[in-house]
């Protein structure tokens, strides 16, 4: 018997009772010579490509979508495909005023694929959890890696070995997690400095996986020089928090600056302190 992946494989042998032996794992697959891994990206286009089925969740992509250009005006949404909930989807694109902010480009040929995905910085997965998705691969998945694009999903859809969460995308639970993921990964800083990265620090029952320093230039002033803004970020095991650390004309070095303070006052542990109090709070 022929499976694509390792999830299937699994509910056949419990489910069916199928010996290990009798199962051959093929996985899915594209040509990558059709694809560029390399071009350029559009830093605010995110892509679904696709047939617009209830069980891909794409109304939970829209109603993400006020709540991101809050934060990320100039951020485009362009849906590839066609399928009984287009009409849908574009009634409530209407009714929520998003027409500048959401393009239908309807049902394309398959080798034209490649070029309108490839400028993307996001491709956007299955967003609801139905017995069709469950620890499914559709093959846009496998495009959207092939032109290395981050990739987001509803939990539960996507084999992890697929989606590695937090490495080559994020797993989401409903709109205000993925408009929360699409803003921090369109919102992408000029410059990152590596404060933690091991994992292995505990504090007040948060298991510590990362933390960075980061650094987003606003503007350049000819007497003043460049104005920062510099964010923590502290990612955990129970959720992640990004907040404003400094800001202001730092000049040229201001995140060296910053991170070579923080990390000799031994401001690491405030700084987890304050995060962990946030994280408390939602």
């Amino acid at each position: 018997m022929l499976v694509s992946n390792n999830d299937t494989a699994k509910v056949i042998i419990n489910e069916y009772g199928v010996t290990p032996e009798r199962i051959s794992i093929v996985p899915n697959g594209v040509d990558l010579s059709l694809f560029n891994g390399k071009e350029k990206k559009n830093p605010k286009k995110v892509v679904f490509a696709g047939a617009m089925y209830y069980h891909r969740g794409l109304d939970v992509l829209i109603e993400a979508i006020p709540k991101i250009i809050k934060k990320i005006p100039d951020a485009k949404f362009i849906l590839l495909g066609s399928g009984n909930e287009l009409e849908k989807l574009k009634e409530i694109v209407l009714e929520k005023n998003l027409e500048s902010s959401v393009e239908f480009k309807g049902w394309i040929e398959r080798e034209s694929i490649p070029q309108n995905i490839s400028d993307a910085s996001i491709g956007i997965g299955p967003l609801r959890l139905t017995d069709v998705t469950s620890r499914a691969l559709p093959i846009k998945v496998l495009e959207y890696m092939a032109v290395s694009l981050p990739i987001i999903a509803q939990k539960g859809t996507l084999p992890d070995d697929v989606l590695v969460n937090g490495k080559n995308g994020y797993f989401v639970d409903g709109s205000e997690d993925l408009a929360e993921k699409i803003s921090s990964l369109l919102n992408e800083p000029d410059k990152i400095n590596q404060i933690l990265s091991d994992g292995t620090a505990v504090e007040k029952g948060y298991k510590i996986k990362n933390i960075q320093l980061r650094l987003y230039t606003e503007k350049n002033d000819k007497k003043l020089g460049l104005y920062s803004l510099i964010t923590s970020l502290v990612e955990t095991d129970k959720g992640s928090v990004e907040m404003i650390y400094d800001e202001g004309f730092r000049g040229n070095n201001a995140l060296e600056k910053s991170s070579k303070f923080l990390t000799e006052s031994l401001g690491i542990s405030g700084l987890i302190l304050r995060s962990l109090i946030f994280l408390d709070g939602k």
